[in-house]
C-alpha cells in the first residue's frame, strides 16, 4: 500500500445522510438553492444546492420563490459573499430535502443533492442531522 492510499478514508455503506432545509435563496442565474437549518441565534447556512434539479423542476421552484421575495437576508450571521452575489431572497417558509456526503467542519454540507419540496414538514420540523 503506497503511502497516499492509506490516508484515504474508508467509505462507509449504506444510503448518503439526508437533511430537511429551509429554502432562503434562489440565485436565479445559475439555478442554486441556498440553504439552512434553524441554529444558535435563527437560520444557519448549510451550503448551496446546484445539483439535482430538473429543468421542470426548477421553474416550478422559481414560480414559487418567485412570490416570496424579500430585501433582506433571513439568515442569521455571515454568509460566503461569493455563494450569494447576485441572489434573490426568500423568506424561508420552504422545506426541502436534500442529500448531501457528509457535514464539513464548519457546518455545511458536501456534495448537496436537491431531492424536492417536502410539502408533508413545517419549518418548524426542521432540525440539523448528524
Amino acid at each position: 500500500m503506497s503511502p497516499r492510499s492509506s490516508k484515504k478514508k474508508a467509505r462507509t455503506e449504506g444510503p448518503p445522510p439526508t437533511l430537511d432545509v429551509y429554502v432562503g435563496l434562489l440565485l436565479f442565474s445559475v439555478g442554486a438553492l441556498i440553504v439552512g437549518i434553524p441554529g444558535e441565534g435563527g437560520l444557519r447556512y448549510a451550503g448551496k444546492v446546484g445539483t439535482g434539479f430538473s429543468d421542470r423542476a426548477l421553474g416550478q421552484l422559481r414560480a414559487r420563490l418567485g412570490r416570496l421575495t424579500r430585501v433582506t437576508s433571513p439568515f442569521a450571521g455571515e454568509l460566503p459573499r461569493a455563494q450569494v452575489a447576485g441572489a434573490t431572497w426568500v423568506r424561508p417558509s420552504l422545506v426541502g430535502e436534500v442529500v448531501f456526503s457528509q457535514w464539513t467542519k464548519d457546518g455545511r454540507m458536501r456534495h448537496p443533492s436537491w431531492r424536492g419540496l417536502r410539502p408533508d414538514k413545517s419549518p418548524k420540523d426542521v432540525v440539523r442531522e448528524s
